[in-house]
């Protein structure tokens, strides 16, 4: 019987969403998540055949109630219930409020791009087009999903070259003055050497009494078991006589080596309680009582720049994970820079 509960990576590393090493790449893949979205939620609106609430103006542009709601549509569908409270309607305005900023802070990232007249080689949108089109199982599904959304084939082509152009605006004013040094991947890297550790790690056994009859059955029989290894009597031997636990009884109750966070809650916490040698009181969780014996307290292991770790952005080394990192967040500082100042020459009204 294993009672591993779940594995967890063996380093505790932040959650990387960039899958690349260059930071054009990272800014691509930022820019898809806000641009596409806005391509696919654009309504055409017909003089005099649909009536659209206007919940932003920015400069001459507007921002309407149905492209808000078709970015939030998503999100509601999937967490309804988590709306419905007061409390959660509260989270809901405060959701659209958020929203509807991302979607000011794209306008203006591509009426600058106009503004600057960004210039697009030949076929750059028909490319993105294609792609866009190669997500869909076929063209007429494509078509469908154009028709549900009010959209045109060039209203929607139009939008997407305004999704090229702000790429390549962020590229120039923001991914261009990107750097990070040597010194800065040390630096960060001393400073947090801490978590970049491997998880302590255990030898341990144990030895399991199932709750068959009564409760009080059961801790009888856990407090003999205990007392006689109290007394002296060998861990393992008493595990292959008295341990319920099928899988393990036969080499003495071993459990091989595990790491923080493998175990049930209740016997994890125990169990990375004790010392080298030591023995645990007697422990409840779901599966029955245990008695836990640590035979041996693995060091985490120190990795250094060149090791090689599992992150949620793939397998790298530390100095190229750092670098990402540092590059992440330079370009979020810029990013949030470029907005601010194009806001601060901007009219915006806000009327949700």
């Amino acid at each position: 019987m294993r009672i591993l509960l779940n594995s967890r990576q063996d380093i505790k590393v932040d959650s990387i969403r960039v899958e690349s090493r260059q930071n054009i790449a990272y800014m691509k893949k930022y820019l898809s998540t806000i641009f596409i979205i806005v391509c696919l939620s654009v309504k055409v609106v017909f003089a005099g055949s649909i009536v659209d609430k206007v919940v932003a103006i920015v400069n001459d542009d507007v921002i309407l109630m149905s492209e808000l709601n078709a970015v939030l549509n998503p999100i509601l569908t999937e967490n309804a219930d988590k709306f419905k409270s007061e409390d959660g309607k509260k989270k809901l305005q405060e959701l659209k409020k958020e929203m509807l900023n991302r979607m000011i802070d794209e306008r203006l990232i591509i009426q600058e791009a106009k503004k600057q007249n960004v210039e697009l080689s030949k076929g750059e949108t028909e490319t993105q087009l294609k792609e866009m089109k190669s997500r869909f199982p076929d063209e007429a599904t494509f078509d469908e999903a154009l028709r549900r959304e009010n959209l045109t084939l060039e209203v929607y082509k139009e939008r997407l070259k305004e999704n090229i152009m702000a790429q390549k605006l962020v590229s120039k004013s923001v991914s261009a003055k990107i750097a990070v040094t040597d010194k800065e991947v040390k630096e960060y890297y001393d400073k947090k050497k801490n978590e970049f550790k491997e998880s302590l790690k255990m030898k341990v056994r144990h030895i399991l009494i199932k709750i068959t009859n009564t409760e009080d059955v059961a801790y009888n029989k856990a407090k003999e078991i205990l007392g006689k290894i109290k007394n002296g009597d060998d861990f393992s031997k008493i595990a292959k006589e008295y341990s319920d636990d099928e899988t393990t009884k036969e080499i003495g109750g071993d459990l091989g080596i595990i790491k923080k966070g493998d175990m049930i809650k209740e016997f994890d916490d125990a169990a990375f309680s004790l010392s080298s040698g030591e023995v645990s009181s007697i422990i409840k969780t779901p599966l029955g009582l245990h008695i836990i014996k640590v035979d041996e307290v693995v060091q985490p292991k120190q990795f250094v720049l060149t090791d090689i770790i599992d992150t949620a952005g793939g397998k790298m080394t530390v100095e190229e994970f750092i670098s990402l990192k540092l590059s992440q967040d330079k370009f979020k500082s810029k990013m949030d820079e470029l907005v601010k100042e194009l806001k601060s020459k901007a009219i915006i009204e806000i009327k949700l």
